[in-house]
């Protein structure tokens, strides 16, 4: 199951881009409650959003949360001065680190309440 349509059953309203440089145009088009950014896109890094969202004065107050498969101490330290809030390793306590960090941005008003045993949906 996509991470899209994950949230998506848990009750949130998602949208997917399909490479880095479309999370940017949308994320400025648009400034969403919550980024859940992955590392590994095709035509701009995690990372390099992650960059150029840090000097965009629209994006300053969006929590963003890096999710990655590899858990790097040096990317985890460069995402964190960059002002990524969370660092999300797939697969380690997954889905249920990404519910927590999700319940804990969004704000409350901006999801329809969903019982929690609908927000154990399996990844994968």
């Amino acid at each position: 199951m996509s991470l899209c349509r994950l949230l998506c059953t848990g009750g949130f309203a998602a949208r997917g881009v399909a490479d880095g440089a479309a999370a940017l145009l949308a994320m400025r088009a648009e400034p969403p409650a919550l980024v859940l950014l992955d590392m590994s896109m095709p035509v701009m890094t995690g990372m390099d959003v992650l960059r150029e969202a840090s000097t965009d004065p629209s994006l300053a107050k969006v929590p963003i949360v890096i999710l990655t498969a590899v858990d790097s101490p040096a990317t985890r330290e460069e995402a964190a001065k960059l002002g990524a809030c969370e660092f999300l390793v797939k697969g380690r306590d997954w889905p249920e680190a990404l519910w927590r960090v999700v319940d804990q941005f969004v704000r409350p008003s901006a999801v329809k309440p969903q019982p929690a045993r609908e927000r154990t949906t399996k990844i994968g």
